[in-house]
């Protein structure tokens, strides 16, 4: 039987099963219309196909981070969709994106993590020999 591990928990689920905790993610998020609306519109799910394109698939915030590639999962805004509707994106993996999320829940590193997703973006851009948005 083939099987693959969930992003999120790392529990092992049969190839073709949806794990738990995302339907239970998914369940909790969609308690925000505006945002349902928001992550269901053509426009999002353009910007999430670029992202991932722009960024060749990488986890950015991990190859700032370590140096080292390894393939993203999820396209994340930078700042929280709640402080800033800009669609300024970052595609990491699903362990990166908890760690940002962990952080900005935190006043004392919420600026920082911020920064560093920024400082990211820029870097990954400069040393792959494209330009910002």
């Amino acid at each position: 039987m083939l099987t693959k591990i969930c992003p999120r928990c790392g529990k092992r689920l049969k190839l073709s099963a949806q794990c738990e905790c995302y339907a239970k993610r998914y369940r909790d998020d969609k308690k925000d219309s505006d945002f349902d609306r928001f992550y269901q519109s053509k426009d999002w799910k353009a910007a999430k196909a670029a992202a991932k394109s722009r960024f060749h698939g990488v986890d950015v915030y991990m190859w700032h981070k370590t140096g080292i590639l390894v393939p993203g999962h999820t396209t994340h805004h930078i700042e929280p969709i709640k402080d800033c509707w800009e669609k300024r994106l970052i595609y990491v993996s699903e362990s990166s994106h908890q760690e940002i999320h962990k952080l900005l829940l935190n006043p004392k590193t919420r600026n920082f993590v911020i920064s560093e997703c920024h400082k990211a973006v820029a870097d990954y851009l400069a040393v792959f020999g494209m330009r910002q948005p």
